[in-house]
């Protein structure tokens, strides 16, 4: 029997509603409606991008469930966004009441973190599989990450690192998305060959047998393979799943991401859902996991 579920990706620049219709470990997007805002608008700017696209999928009072990044009170439904460059006006507010006020009356509203979301999202109906473990993780301007077993974000505790977000880890004693990201991959290539070029570009370049664009992919991918490592050894993950733009060029990162993972046990594959993997994720939380 198929069962109904809505959700919302709030992204940096973006913001997505979704009915998702959710049938065993298949689903798909029944309606969605998406907006672009303005990180760095006001608190009243942001909510009402938020609250009009999910009025444009139902204005009915139904449970919502939220993929929201980081730093974030999930349980409480407050921004934490203070110094991270992002969402500043919604520093401490509170987001559950701000929607709320906006929506129908008995709308439920709770949170999940993005990247939580889009592993779990990848664990229920992508390249996950829903394996017993599974560490998925999103390659963009920084580095996400989502620690799950068996359906449930993994986020403290010895096997994960702190609040289960693989940017904490560090690489050389520097934190890692200085090494892999999209700015610390094109600061690679331009200091290499003297030229400036976005990931795709240095991707297409790689492919057409430049050396300084092999070696500004190879290097981050050993250097996050490596870094991956002790936690892949803590975590005992049967898979690891890499979503987010970088996934795009698998055929040039996936090699050199395993090969310095160096755990042959695990199975080290792309996403498969794309952008549509934090609304599934959100889904299955809601349907499934669902908790304050």
């Amino acid at each position: 029997m198929s069962a109904s579920a809505f959700t919302v990706d709030l992204g940096g620049s973006h913001v997505t509603a979704a009915e998702i219709v959710v049938d065993g470990e298949r689903a798909r997007v029944e309606r969605r409606r998406s907006a672009v805002i303005d990180p760095h608008g006001s608190a009243d700017a942001i909510l009402d991008a938020v609250a009009g696209v999910m009025t444009g999928v139902t204005r009915y009072p139904v449970a919502w469930r939220l993929a929201v990044p980081g730093p974030f009170d999930l349980a409480e439904g407050i921004g934490r966004y203070r110094d991270v460059g992002k969402f500043e006006a919604l520093d401490g507010v509170d987001i559950r009441a701000g929607l709320s006020a906006r929506l129908a009356a008995g709308t439920t509203l709770r949170f999940a973190n993005d990247a939580d979301a889009y592993g779990v999202g990848e664990w229920a109906f992508g390249a996950g599989r829903r394996a017993s473990r599974m560490i998925c993780i999103t390659l963009g301007t920084g580095v996400g990450s989502g620690w799950i077993v068996a359906g449930e974000p993994a986020d403290d505790g010895p096997e994960v690192p702190r609040d289960g977000e693989a940017h904490f880890i560090e690489v050389d004693g520097r934190p890692i998305e200085e090494t892999v990201s999209t700015r610390a991959i094109v600061e690679r290539y331009r200091r290499a060959s003297g030229s400036t070029a976005t990931v795709r570009e240095i991707a297409e370049r790689t492919r057409a047998g430049d050396a300084d664009a092999a070696d500004a992919l190879r290097g981050p991918m050993e250097a996050l393979g490596a870094a991956l490592r002790p936690w892949a050894e803590r975590f005992r993950p049967d898979v690891l799943v890499v979503g987010g733009g970088m996934s795009a060029a698998w055929d040039l990162i996936g090699e050199p991401l395993t090969r310095s993972l160096g755990r042959p046990s695990v199975e080290v594959v792309p996403g498969a859902l794309g952008e549509e993997a934090p609304l599934l994720g959100g889904a299955s939380l809601e349907l499934e996991h669902a908790a304050p």
